[in-house]
C-alpha cells in the first residue's frame, strides 16, 4: 500500500512478506522525480500485524490510516497514522460483521474531508457505505445497492474534490459512474473522463 500514513504528509509504503515493515520516504518526493525505484530514499520501521487480512488505507482520522478486513468471522482492525511513524493500535473500531466476502473502497464520497468507505458484494448481495464520523473509529452505516458484478475504481473523475466510483462492467457489460456529493452518489452511465483536465483518469490495458 502507497499512502501517508503521519501527520507531515510523507510518502510511505506499508509491505508484508512474512514479516511486517513500514518504508517511510526521506526528504521531498519532488526532487527526486524521474529518479529510478532504487534511488528513493526510504526510513525502514518495524511493524507487526498477525492473522489473515486484506489491509486499505484511507483518511479515517485526519491522517492516513489501514484498515485491517478479515472476511468472514475474521477479526478486523484499524491502525492510526501518527507523526512518528508508529501506527496508534489503542482504539477500537467498529468491525464489519456482515456475511460473505466483499471488496472495500476507500474515499471521499461526501467532500467532508474524511475517508469513507464502500463495501461492494459482486453479484446481487447487499452493500453497504460507512460514512466516517468525528469520532475515531467511529463509522455510521447506510445500505446500497450496486446488483451486478463489476470492477470498481475509486477516483475523483469530475473535478470536485469528491471521490467517485467506476463500477467497470467486464466484456460487454454496462459501466456505470457513481459521482459523489454531500447530498448522497449521482448516478451516469457510460462516463468516460478526459485526460488533461484536472480530474483523475483511468489507464486501461489488456493483459
Amino acid at each position: 500500500m502507497l499512502s501517508s500514513f503521519d501527520i507531515a504528509g510523507a510518502q510511505q509504503l506499508y509491505g508484508r512478506r512474512g514479516n511486517d515493515f513500514l518504508w517511510e520516504m526521506v526528504g521531498n518526493v519532488r526532487d527526486l522525480a524521474g529518479a529510478p525505484f532504487d534511488a528513493l530514499l526510504f526510513r525502514n520501521t518495524a511493524q507487526s500485524h498477525s492473522g489473515h487480512s486484506r489491509p486499505f488505507s484511507g483518511d479515517f482520522s485526519g491522517s492516513d490510516d489501514i484498515y485491517w478486513y478479515a472476511p468472514g468471522t475474521g477479526r478486523d482492525f484499524m491502525w492510526f497514522g501518527r507523526a512518528s511513524g508508529v501506527f496508534d493500535q489503542s482504539v477500537t473500531a467498529k468491525a464489519f460483521n456482515h456475511p460473505g466476502t466483499f471488496i472495500p473502497l476507500s474515499g471521499d464520497f461526501n467532500g467532508d474531508t474524511r475517508g469513507d468507505i464502500f463495501w461492494y458484494q459482486a453479484g446481487s448481495g447487499q452493500d453497504y457505505l460507512w460514512w466516517v464520523l468525528v469520532k475515531r473509529g467511529a463509522f455510521t452505516e447506510t445500505k446500497a445497492e450496486v446488483s451486478g458484478t463489476f470492477k470498481p475504481v475509486v477516483g475523483d473523475f469530475d473535478g470536485d474534490g469528491t471521490s467517485d466510483i467506476e463500477w467497470y462492467g467486464v466484456g460487454s457489460a454496462t459501466d456505470y459512474t457513481w459521482f459523489g456529493s454531500p447530498g448522497g452518489f449521482i448516478k451516469n452511465t457510460n462516463f468516460r473522463q478526459v485526460s488533461g483536465d484536472g480530474t483523475d483518469d483511468i489507464y486501461w490495458y489488456t493483459k
